[in-house]
């Protein structure tokens, strides 16, 4: 779901995250800030999952010969 919404967002991410990052350093409104953080928080988890994916760790083992498949 997260890379759906990356792919949307693809061609005003950055400009959203400035955005947000402006907004966060700015603003006085202290209820404003945390939303802007915690959407903050939402987008660099997006992009962290989608620049570093979690490697699929998989070895087979066998006892004596590989099953036939």
């Amino acid at each position: 779901m997260w890379l759906i919404g990356l792919q949307v967002l693809e061609d005003v991410l950055l400009d959203l995250y400035r955005t947000l990052k402006t907004l966060y350093q700015h603003e006085a409104d202290d209820i404003l800030k945390i939303h802007v953080q915690l959407a903050l928080e939402e987008l660099n988890k997006s992009v962290v999952k989608f620049l570093f994916p979690q490697p699929k760790l998989e070895k087979r083992l066998y006892v004596i010969d590989p099953p036939e498949t």
